[in-house]
């Protein structure tokens, strides 16, 4: 197959005494390395990979009738960077393309059943020069990571490509061919070689130089603004505080796209109708890895029913991010009705601080966000981006206007700190500070004798009482608050933001409005909004917050007074250590590395980056995704046993805070031994069940002294006369030194003496169990057998119990797995969808954990997830099996979106009784069952085994459900 490839390729006659650029003075001028693809800065490190030698000389595969077929001498290779290869074809003297033909036979997998089948057997690529035109043929397509470029120059023809060599059948070495003859053909006036099978050089790196020569920066924009514009910059400075740009500090922005409006000539789609008109693009820097973009429209931006994208190719690389539309796209940003989202495609661009901060602004959307972006060698900045705007309605398909692909080419990084980003609520408000609380803030305000006022017994209007909270349900809904004391005091109100929305909340004190505060982050976290000046107040005066309109999860939370605004303090690196997750937890690093999590505390929420290396170097660096206040940085494949040293680094804005360097032993601490050699401990089981009850499992959380036992396998336990009961023994939290804290028992309690005994030290090694759990992997699911029962659970219908048989007899089979009614009378069930997680948790002789979790999905499709776990007991005819829901992932976190449940049950069919319906009802009203189902705690609803009564408790979000003694399900009854 011939591809035409007129754009990639390049062919140029240049005589050796060209005294074009050279800036790295290797024979090759600038202009033609970048075509090619190779640096300009570095001179390649050709090694000679064939020798053809001088025709007459002692060149032995020169053609019999060769008279003007030039002459090749030499064949070299260099690496360019990554995958990029460079061939080199030199001859007796200067090349001339005009009347001659030469090709360059490779077969890039050293392999002869690729490619051509005919002569020259194996070739995958041809490249050829034809009478001063060059091309290449693919006979294999697809080996090729980007466009072929050659040229050549005084008595040497260039290739250069983008290969996967020395990877196929010859590791490390590269196989061609070369044909140079006469134009028209005539092979026999010809210099050519056999098939070459040569030694690659090494990789140089892992960076391939640009393609073609720098752009330059595109013209600055001359910009006015309207309002209030301290630098002149043309962009007002309440959008410069959103943006995280410096008011002070003027910020030149690059006109990088013109692309008309409609009555200027651009041309619009046929469909367009009402969508934004693009005009204009601006980018620039704003201080360090901040870059500001401005879009400008025909006519004032009416965003309401429109949408407006920024794909962003920040790297300059198609063969980066998004791969299937707008191909290269690192980072697509989106103004959507006024609310601003990105679409990350590729995180190795994004900075510290990962949030999109945008401005609407009357004929333009601005963007701001920190990026490593691709610099070219004048030290520009040099992208690619792509406008898209959208009627969002969905009876408007195709009305809309785009740009074409462009070049983003402004100055460089400016060496300036960044301002730090406020909360966007901010600048919506009026009247008020608007911040995040933080850690410690409730303090804080202790410390200044601020006055609550009291949210549970306010008079209100349109709204409701929530855990001590506030929830407007109307439009214009009111809380009324008298002030408890006199003098100057500032009003302050935490409100949990919603997840969609922005909630508006006008304040007034005396009848006065003195603030209006707009909660805009959309997050469903928690914001602090604080009266900027302090108020003159008397005792009993009226404190009214006035709620424009109700939104999910919108709530007014305190009300508070105090003496002068709140301060968040500065950054502050606390408890500073690494952890290794012992061998004996789920997830321990094995084998000779390891994995360390660096643990750390701030009490404000800030990324975290962890310099670290081997010894005393801090060569090598790991950061957090998002900023928080619990940090936890992993490190992996660290040496096990090895010493490393790290050092924190905080950011946020032009502040900072670095931690003292630590240094660590990659390796969990573990006590050579126990530090006690014989301990007994006694333990009783307490039942709260009233009559008798059958051998039923227990597993409890035991604590032992720091030091005295080293492992979980120095334990034993003993029943009634001394004997040795059958338990497992696992550590669930380990002391500082490693010794075991706290150490579960499990076993399965036969009923009669509750009094047991455990005994652990140095001198007790734990028997071993016989006849335990085995767990088989299936192509279906896993099946878990004990000594008394077989479950089958599938990975694709998760329906538990599944199929349980015992002694070779089916005794219960899951139906539709979990089932769940909302108060809409929708229908929803685990079995509907796989789970998403399906695996054993925790594995042992006496007790087996499965864990699963996935979406209950049903008549409004998915509605909430759950979690279960299924615990098999040796010596256990029955499966204790807890349900958690879980709450739906989304922007809203704290606290999550409710949903209001009217049932959950758990259908199951039994085999005396085929076709008829069994299940585990919740029902908290009549609820019963022993201690070890944590009957103390009153959030947690009961279980009962009765007939089908309906949740009465249906904000409960927790479900604990047993399933009785197997045995007894082989009568007809309800559970």
């Amino acid at each position: 197959m011939r591809t035409s490839i007129t754009a990639a390729l390049i062919f140029a006659l240049i005589s050796g005494a060209c005294y074009a650029q050279d800036r790295d003075s290797d024979g090759l001028p600038d202009a033609i390395e970048y075509q090619l693809g190779s640096d300009v800065g570095v001179v390649e490190q050709f090694e000679l990979i064939y020798h053809d030698g001088v025709i007459g000389e002692d060149d032995q595969t020169v053609a019999a009738k060769h008279k003007d077929g030039q002459d090749v001498v030499d064949i070299f290779a260099a690496s360019v960077g990554a995958d990029r290869w460079l061939f080199k074809v030199t001859f007796a003297q200067d090349y001339v393309g005009e009347g001659h033909v030469f090709v360059f036979y490779l077969d890039v997998d050293c392999d002869e059943a690729t490619g051509r089948q005919d002569a020259n057997v194996g070739t995958d690529l041809m490249y050829s020069q034809n009478s001063g035109g060059f091309g290449v043929s693919e006979k294999t397509p697809g080996l090729r990571a980007g466009p072929a470029r050659m040229a050549a120059v005084g008595n040497a023809i260039y290739i250069c490509d983008d290969l996967a060599l020395g990877e196929g059948m010859l590791p490390g070495q590269v196989k061609f061919r070369i044909l140079s003859h006469v134009a028209p053909p005539a092979s026999a006036d010809s210099d050519s070689s056999d098939w070459v099978i040569a030694d690659l050089p090494a990789v140089s790196g892992d960076r391939k130089p640009r393609i073609g020569a720098p752009v330059p920066p595109a013209p600055l924009a001359e910009l006015t603004a309207d309002r209030p514009d301290a630098d002149s910059d043309g962009i007002p400075d309440d959008v410069e505080l959103v943006l995280g740009m410096d008011p002070e500090t003027a910020d030149p922005l690059h006109l990088v796209h013109d692309d008309l409006s409609a009555t200027e000539g651009d041309q619009m789609s046929a469909a367009w109708k009402l969508a934004p008109d693009v005009t204009r693009v601006y980018f620039g820097n704003v201080a360090q890895d901040r870059w500001v973009f401005r879009v400008d429209f025909a006519d004032a931006l009416n965003i309401l029913g429109n949408r407006v994208m920024l794909y962003f190719d920040a790297d300059n690389d198609v063969n980066t991010g998004r791969r299937e539309g707008a191909p290269g796209t690192d980072v697509r940003f989106i103004c959507s009705e006024g609310s601003f989202n990105a679409v990350i495609r590729n995180a190795s661009v994004l900075g510290r601080d990962r949030d999109l901060r945008g401005f609407v602004d009357e004929q333009s959307v601005y963007f701001s966000m920190d990026l490593s972006l691709n610099h070219n060698e004048e030290g520009n900045a040099e992208c690619r981006g792509y406008i898209l705007c959208q009627r969002s309605a969905p009876d408007q398909p195709g009305d809309g206007d785009a740009t074409i692909w462009f070049p983003l080419v402004g100055g460089g990084e400016r060496d300036l700190p960044k301002s730090r980003v406020g909360v966007f609520s901010q600048f919506l408000s009026e009247g008020v500070v608007a911040q995040k609380p933080w850690l410690g803030w409730r303090e804080q305000i202790g410390a200044m004798g601020a006055s609550h006022l009291d949210m549970i017994a306010a008079p209100i209007s349109g709204m409701k009482h929530f855990n001590g909270a506030v929830e407007p349900f109307e439009d214009g809904a009111t809380v009324t608050l008298t002030s408890p004391i006199d003098g100057d005091q500032h009003v302050n109100v935490l409100i949990q933001d919603s997840a969609i929305g922005r909630e508006e909340v006008a304040v007034s004190v005396a009848g006065t409005q003195v603030a209006r505060l707009v909660a805009a982050q959309d997050t469903g976290d928690l914001y602090l909004f604080t009266t900027k000046s302090p108020l003159t107040m008397k005792k009993g005066d009226v404190i009214e917050l006035v709620a424009k309109e109700p939104a999910q999860d919108f709530r007014i939370c305190e009300v508070f007074l105090t003496p002068s605004v709140l301060e968040p303090p500065p950054i502050e690196i606390r408890n500073l250590s690494t952890w290794v997750r012992p061998g004996c937890l789920p997830g321990a690093s094995t084998g000779e590395t390891v994995d360390v999590d660096v643990c750390f505390l701030t009490l404000r929420a800030v990324d975290g980056v962890v310099r670290w290396g081997r010894g005393d170097a801090l060569d090598q660096q790991a950061a957090e995704e998002k900023p928080t206040h619990n940090h936890r940085v992993r490190l992996t494949g660290l040496t096990r046993g090895e010493s490393y040293s790290l050092q924190v680094l905080c950011r946020e804005g032009s502040e900072e805070a670095t931690s003292e360097v630590l240094r660590f032993v990659a390796d969990e601490v573990r006590p050579a031994a126990c530090s006690v050699q014989r301990k007994q401990v006694a333990l009783s089981v307490s039942d709260l069940l009233e009559g008798g009850r059958p051998a039923w499992p227990v597993s409890g959380g035991i604590p032992i002294a720091q030091g005295e036992l080293a492992s979980a396998d120095k334990c034993r336990l003993l029943g009634a006369g001394g004997r040795v009961v059958d338990a497992q023994f696992d550590q669930l939290a380990p002391w500082p030194d490693g010794s075991v804290k706290w150490l579960l028992v499990s076993l399965v309690h036969e009923g009669a003496s509750p009094d047991y005994m455990l005994e652990y030290g140095e001198a007790v090694a734990t028997p071993a169990v016989t006849g335990g759990i085995a767990v088989e992997q299936t192509d279906a699911g896993m099946v878990v057998t004990t000594d008394v029962l077989r479950a089958e659970l599938s990975r694709e219908r998760f329906a538990p119990p599944g199929t349980v048989t015992i002694d070779g007899q089916t005794v219960v089979t899951g139906d539709e797995g979990f089932v769940l009614v909302d108060d809409e009378g929708n229908r929803y069930a685990s079995a509907d969808a796989p789970p998403t997680r399906f695996e054993i948790e925790e594995a042992g002789p006496v007790r087996t954990v499965v864990r699963v979790e996935g979406p209950i999905t049903g008549d409004a499709q998915q509605g909430l997830r759950y979690r279960c776990r299924m615990y098999f007991y040796r010596g256990f005819a029955g499966i204790p099996t807890q349900i958690s829901l879980l709450v739906q992932e989304g922007k809203s976190g704290f606290p999550p979106t409710l949903s209001r449940i009217k049932s959950l049950t758990w259908p199951m069919v039994g085999a005396a009784d085929a076709g008829a319906s069994r299940w585990v009802q919740d029902d908290v009203s009549e609820g019963f069952l022993a201690g070890w189902l944590n009957h103390h705690r009153r959030d947690i609803p009961r279980v009962a085994c009765r007939p089908v009564r309906g949740i009465h408790r249906p904000e409960a979000a927790h479900h604990e459900l047993l399933l009785a003694s197997l045995r007894q399900l082989s009568a007809p009854r309800r559970y």
